[in-house]
């Protein structure tokens, strides 16, 4: 299990150590509960966020490209990268999680949002969701495409040292 690092925008949304502190807390008991489960979990990833120099650090992007494809080799965990020559893309809109429940109606979107999150359970928006879903399954590469981009990355990310 790895820390999660607070993320910059929580700390520049105002947030207090407090706040940022609680908000690692839940990203760890996520991660703990989706690595302890044999629930399928199905990410899929634009490629701009695998190439976006959050920080200025290349270690800590290699490090958390390796984390990726440490998970993609779990069973229950499929991994897909959008590339970015896809044209429009309802990752465009922001980052979801459709989390599909076991009986019918009962599917969940989770919204991260700069400073807060929120929980949309209306059919309406369900619907819309679950569409986007399908059209960035279709949109990304293979998971085997998608894990050979993540490493061809960490080779570029350690090869950049040398120039």
């Amino acid at each position: 299990m790895r820390r999660v690092e607070p993320h910059p925008f929580m700390s520049a949304a105002g947030n207090s150590d407090a706040v940022v502190e609680a908000g690692v807390t839940f990203q760890m008991r996520r991660q703990k509960t989706l690595f302890s489960s044999k629930t399928e979990f199905h990410a899929i990833i634009g490629e701009l966020a695998l190439r976006y120099p959050e920080c200025d650090d290349d270690e800590v992007m290699i490090e958390q490209l390796r984390f990726l494809l440490e998970v993609s080799r779990r069973k229950q965990i499929t991994l897909q990268v959008v590339p970015l020559a896809a044209r429009y893309s309802p990752l465009r809109d922001g980052a979801f999680v459709l989390i599909r429940g076991i009986d019918p109606g009962s599917d969940v979107v989770y919204l991260e949002h700069y400073a807060t999150s929120s929980t949309l359970t209306a059919d309406q928006y369900i619907r819309g969701y679950q569409s986007a879903a399908e059209q960035l399954r279709r949109q990304a590469m293979s998971p085997e495409e998608s894990v050979s981009l993540i490493a061809d990355l960490i080779e570029e990310m350690e090869g950049g040292d040398d120039q």
